[in-house]
Order: structure tokens, then sequence, then C-alpha cells
């Protein structure tokens, strides 16, 4: 499934392995842009008997705000999926937040070396 709409990010999904979906989340994610629907994630995970792990692909991922936060909360809930996409994309806006304070301490460490 590739869903492509100029102006706003989207999400893609694709299957690499039998047990798994993976996402991938490019462009920006914020609230100033339109902020992208996490339905059809859901639909896919419905759609695919077996996924037992979803995972996500954010190399291309540009800026990021709560807009991602609202992606996911926009989620349609009861599918049979739902719980372990939500934790998955708690997980990666997890490790964003991990990867945007190692990059600030980096930037803090080299104006004090300066």
């Amino acid at each position: 499934m590739t869903t492509e709409r100029r102006g706003a990010a989207e999400p893609r999904c694709s299957q690499p392995t039998a047990d798994t979906l993976q996402v991938e989340l490019s462009d920006r994610w914020q609230l100033q842009r339109d902020v992208p629907s996490a339905t059809a994630v859901a639909q896919q995970l419905d759609a695919t008997p077996g996924v037992q792990r979803l995972t996500f692909e954010t190399q291309e991922l540009g800026g990021w705000d709560s807009g991602l936060v609202t992606c996911v909360l926009s989620a349609p809930s009861g599918g049979p999926q739902y719980e372990a996409m939500v934790a998955a994309m708690s997980q990666a806006v997890a490790e964003l937040n991990r990867e945007i304070a190692a990059a600030i301490r980096a930037l803090a460490a080299r104006a004090s070396a300066r």
C-alpha cells in the first residue's frame, strides 16, 4: 500500500516478513501541515493476517511535532491490531525524543568547547 499526496506526509506500509508490517514515515509530520491519518495503517494491519510486529522506518522523517502524536490518536480504535499500532508508534516517538535529546547535548558540548 503506497499513498502519495503532495503537501502532506503519508505513512507507507510494506511487509518485509510474513509477521512484520513496516511503516515508513517521511516528510514532515507537523500541525502546520495536513496531518495524515493512521486509518490506512490500521486498515493494512486488519487486512494482513499473521502480523505480530509493527516497525517504523524513520530515516526519511523530517520535522515533526505533536502532529505525529495526533496521527496516532486519530487512528480508529477497536480494530484487532489497534493496541499494537499505538504501542509501536509510541515507541517510535520515544526513540525520536532520545535522538533529539542526544543532538541537543552534542550541540551544547560543541558550544561550550568554543
